[in-house]
């Protein structure tokens, strides 16, 4: 049973969104690692949009691995109280 007000940020499963966080952390570093190696064939362009990526990827998988932990958090508590 869910309420209106719950102690974690998404309603979704903690390994989606544990998943999630780690897929995109991956891509941002291999984007920035890509971007700081192959500098003779990158325009400035490519590097404003690679970079731009990489910004907003870095928050994003952070948030996921927080709410990940939220999460995983309130279905053990959730668990204890039903087997308890």
């Amino acid at each position: 049973s869910s309420s209106s007000s719950s102690s974690y940020p998404l309603e979704v499963p903690s390994p989606l969104l544990l998943g999630g966080a780690m897929i995109l952390s991956i891509i941002g570093v291999g984007t920035l690692f890509t971007t700081l190696t192959d500098t003779q064939e990158r325009t400035i362009l490519d590097t404003i949009g690679t970079m731009a990526v990489v910004g907003i990827n870095v928050p994003v998988s952070l948030y996921l691995f927080y709410a990940a932990i939220k999460k995983g958090q309130a279905e053990t508590e959730e668990d204890d109280k039903r087997l308890m």
